[in-house]
């Protein structure tokens, strides 16, 4: 067991529980259904069943069936419950609702389908992983590399762009410059309306304000200009009128 080739099941099985998902939900609703919430063929949710199910296999592979069926039982309920509230969490939005089942857990998990997945583990056990095994052994060590590079890009670019993250941070960095925007103007117009009290500016203001008082308003001043200056010229036409 290497570590390539459990990311090669990993992409391997995630495509297989698509096609095992689409042919189930299809014929339940009747219309074609996509059932992961990835746009792309694969359900990472079974991807990473298989993974940690051929690790489990390889510390249990001895002992005898009873024994492998309650540790896949216990192995793939608490995979689907932890996946199941994982993708609440980010996605906000169930994938799958066991509410109506009986003695369901928050939706995520119920008997019923614990022992379906304990079932469809021993047919993995027994069919499907020898035949990955198959597929991998016609491969070559770097073809399986390029595979688990290729498809590991394709899974990045489109789980940010199904989650919505891009469009998260996005919010999240206009929320923010909003938020620094509003404190810069805060500090900076706390500063402006605020008056430093230091006595020897306070006395020194309040003479300046006093002298302005003091000082006449310009409006003012040229309207005596104005007044003196027509009386002036009336007396001095009075003057040169007696004159003549």
């Amino acid at each position: 067991m290497s570590i390539d080739k459990l990311i090669f099941d990993f992409f391997l099985f995630s495509g297989v529980g698509w096609v095992i998902e689409v042919l189930y939900r299809s014929v339940r609703y009747k219309r074609p259904v996509n059932p992961g919430f990835l746009y792309g063929p694969y359900v990472p949710l079974y991807g990473a069943g298989a993974t940690v199910l051929i690790m489990t296999h390889h510390f249990i592979g001895g002992e005898n069936i009873l024994v492998r069926a309650l540790v896949y039982l216990a192995v793939t309920t608490a995979l689907e419950y932890l996946t199941g509230e994982a993708l609440l969490l980010i996605f906000r939005k169930r994938y799958w609702d066991y509410s109506r089942n009986f003695m369901n857990l928050r939706g995520h998990i119920c008997p019923s389908f614990s022992l379906a997945w304990a079932a469809a583990s021993i047919v993995f056990e027994l069919i499907l992983y020898p035949i990955s095994g198959f597929v991998a052994g016609h491969l070559t060590l770097a073809e399986i590399r390029t595979v688990n590079v290729a498809m590991a890009f394709a899974f990045m670019a489109d789980f940010f762009y199904s989650s919505g993250l891009v469009y998260r941070a996005r919010e999240a960095k206009v929320r923010y410059d909003d938020f620094v925007r509003e404190r810069v103007r805060s500090i900076f117009g706390g500063f402006n309306r605020r008056r430093v009290m230091v006595p020897a500016l306070d006395i020194a203001r309040r003479r300046l304000v006093g002298i302005r008082n003091e000082i006449p308003d310009a409006g003012e001043v040229l309207r005596r200009y104005r007044s003196y200056r027509d009386d002036f010229v009336r007396r001095a036409g009075v003057l040169e009128w007696r004159k003549k």
